[in-house]
Order: structure tokens, then C-alpha cells, then sequence
């Protein structure tokens, strides 16, 4: 994680998108590290991204999906968060990454692109 660099995009991401990826990371660490571990937790669960970054699909692990938003609980099955700039939540299921069928890598394993 301390590989990620605000300012030097990963992936295809625009700044603005990268910023954000990077914060959210940064929170997810913080916030749940040690407990999302301990409960199994992967790191493609938490930080899953398409390989072909931004030119892949339009879908990926926990921190992917939170974009700016915030994960406010996590237990051994799915983590809640709350959707960025809304007063809503939305869950999102451990192991779920596993069974999409696509390829995806860690964020920090992103190539510059």
C-alpha cells in the first residue's frame, strides 16, 4: 500500500479517480486492516482491481467499489459502506470476486499505463 502514489496514476485512472482509489485504500487499512485479516478476508477481496486497469471491467474488490465513499462494518461475510455524496448504503460480499471469471490483481500490482 505505501507503493500507491496520489500522483502517479496506476492503470489507465484518471487523477481525480486515482486520488480517490488511493484514499480509500488508505481508509480501508485503517479502519478494518487487522480485522478484515484476522476474518479472512483476501487481498483481492479488499483491493481487487481489473489486470487491464482501467480498459478491463467495470467492476472489482471492496476498494474498488467504495469510490469515495466509506465502509462503516465488516464481519466474516460482507462489508457495509456508505455511497459517496448519498445517505444510502450498500453491502458488498466477501469471496464475491472469486466467482466473477475475470482476472483481476491487488491495486498496488497495476501497471502504469
Amino acid at each position: 500500500m505505501a507503493s500507491l502514489d496520489p500522483d502517479k496514476p496506476l492503470g489507465g485512472y484518471d487523477r481525480d479517480r486515482w486520488c480517490r482509489i488511493v484514499r480509500d485504500c488508505d481508509n480501508l487499512v485503517a479502519d478494518f486492516g487487522k480485522s478484515a485479516a484476522a476474518m479472512g478476508w483476501s487481498s483481492l477481496d479488499l483491493f481487487g482491481f481489473p489486470a487491464q486497469g482501467v480498459a478491463g471491467v467495470n467492476l472489482g474488490g471492496l476498494a474498488w467499489q467504495v469510490d469515495g465513499g466509506r465502509v462503516i462494518c465488516m464481519d466474516e461475510n460482507c462489508a457495509t459502506y456508505r455511497l459517496a455524496f448519498a445517505d444510502a448504503t450498500t453491502r458488498f460480499a466477501r469471496g464475491w470476486i472469486g466467482c466473477v471469471g475475470e482476472s483481476f490483481v491487488p491495486v498496488w500490482e497495476l501497471a502504469y499505463q
